[in-house]
């Protein structure tokens, strides 16, 4: 598990591999710390979150308002 302040990266694909006699997978969308064994030796197969967003076609709407910014927001009664 990664660190509260340690990177991380989502793989883009799913794979199984041996690493020091040990079988490992490496499952697509599944965030790993950039430290971990297989980020560095399957670097090509991971990404940033915010690459993969993008790859995903996944749309991250912004929480609040940027300085200055006025949003038309109707409260429900």
């Amino acid at each position: 598990m990664a660190k509260k302040s340690e990177k991380v990266v989502i793989a883009t694909v799913s794979l199984a591999t041996s690493i020091g006699g040990h079988r490992k997978s490496i499952n697509e969308g599944q965030m790993y710390p950039v430290s971990d064994p297989l980020v560095k030796k399957f670097k090509d197969c991971f990404v940033s979150p915010e690459e993969y967003a993008r790859l995903s076609g996944v749309i991250v709407e912004q929480a609040t308002a940027a300085p200055g910014e006025k949003r038309n927001v109707q409260i429900p009664e």
